[in-house]
């Protein structure tokens, strides 16, 4: 039953895509949100609803590289932890 609280274009299948993303961070959530109504909305077309779902992955992918560059600089760098003996 389609309103403008639940429209059909947010379910896939008889899922209804909130219940899957609510379960995942801003970034991943709004891939699978665009990614699962891709086709679907009226007015939208496919390609439109692919790429912003690559928008949010490719963010996603640049949020997790600036996190292992962090941690990686973090452990490689002497002065930060002055506990840890190094060679």
């Amino acid at each position: 039953m389609q309103n403008n609280i639940n429209p059909d274009h947010y379910k896939f299948g008889d899922v209804e895509v909130i219940d899957i993303v609510q379960h995942l961070d801003f970034l991943r959530g709004n891939a699978v949100k665009y990614l699962c109504r891709a086709g679907n909305k009226s007015g939208e077309s496919t390609l439109d609803d692919l790429k912003k779902a690559s928008y949010y992955v490719e963010r996603a992918i640049e949020q997790e590289c600036l996190k292992i560059a962090e941690r990686k600089a973090f452990v490689s760098d002497p002065a930060l932890m002055p506990e840890i003996k190094h060679p």
